[in-house]
């Protein structure tokens, strides 16, 4: 058995239950927002246009909103699945730090 094998059984072993439970409803939760999102783009993108923020067109409004729609519900269903979740991730981080900081 080679040393990389010995720690995969050891990772295999030793993983915490309760973290699957916080990344699966972290996956739920970002996925019913992409849903709301998706739901409600144009309200979303009057509230862009309105507020003037980043100076947006209307056609970068509307291409703004379905983007971050269609991340949220991709990376919140690869989280909740735990398929690609660094990368899903990933993804979601420029979203959500414009989201806090705007």
């Amino acid at each position: 058995m080679t040393v990389i094998q010995k720690i995969e059984r050891w990772g295999d072993v030793h993983h915490a239950k309760w973290l699957d439970i916080i990344r699966i409803a972290l996956g739920i939760l970002i996925f019913s927002k992409g849903i709301a999102i998706v739901s409600n783009s144009a309200v979303l993108q009057d509230l862009l246009l309105q507020n003037n923020v980043f100076g947006f067109s209307g056609m970068m409004a509307s291409l703004a909103v379905h983007i971050v729609g269609f991340v949220h519900l991709v990376g919140g269903l690869l989280i909740a699945i735990g398929l690609l979740t660094r990368f899903a991730s990933v993804i979601q981080i420029p979203i959500l730090l414009c989201a806090v900081f705007l």
